[in-house]
């Protein structure tokens, strides 16, 4: 959390409160609303491990960046304060802050950033897997199976014959029996 300090950008406006209103349409980052959505879910169902582990999924995507905005900074110190009180309060106060962090409100995530635009799924031949498929999270039954029947890969283990059964569950796999 300290050496995310050295990489921050700060923003241009000074009212903590007036940032908070649009803190994820400057951010829009699928991770981060992945991440609130986890965390707040996990601390709900006091899961708190799954939840530090999503924090620190988190913290190790943001290392990487060479600059991290304030506003991003912000929602991760939010979502880390259940765990570490103290640190965050601190780390709130040094990011100019008059008000405690207690009175902030809790980081609300955008459900459309959050949806993977494509997912891979496995295509096994006889229960073995022969190949993977990258397609649309939201394709339908019909267009996965075509999409698995039209690999190039699976020619061989295919032989020129249609299936005789193909089995979709979507958003996991496609099982051709031969």
């Amino acid at each position: 959390m300290w050496k995310l300090q050295t990489k921050l950008r700060l923003t241009k406006s000074s009212d903590a409160r007036e940032r908070g209103q649009n803190l994820l349409n400057e951010v829009g980052s699928p991770l981060l609303n992945k991440t609130i959505k986890k965390v707040t879910d996990d601390i709900e169902l006091m899961g708190f491990n799954t939840a530090a582990s999503s924090l620190m999924i988190l913290v190790n995507a943001l290392e990487k960046q060479t600059e991290i905005s304030q506003n991003e900074f912000e929602i991760l110190i939010k979502l880390l304060y259940p765990f570490a009180p103290h640190i965050t309060e601190e780390l709130w106060n040094e990011l100019g802050h008059q008000e405690s962090i207690v009175f902030e409100s809790w980081p609300e995530f955008d459900e459309e950033q959050i949806v993977s635009e494509e997912v891979t799924i496995g295509v096994q031949v006889n229960g073995k897997l022969r190949a993977t498929l990258r397609i649309e999270s939201e394709a339908t039954e019909d267009g996965v199976r075509e999409a698995a029947l039209a690999l190039p890969e699976l020619a061989k283990w295919l032989g020129g014959e249609p299936p005789k059964k193909v089995i979709v569950v979507l958003g996991k796999i496609v099982n051709i029996v031969v």
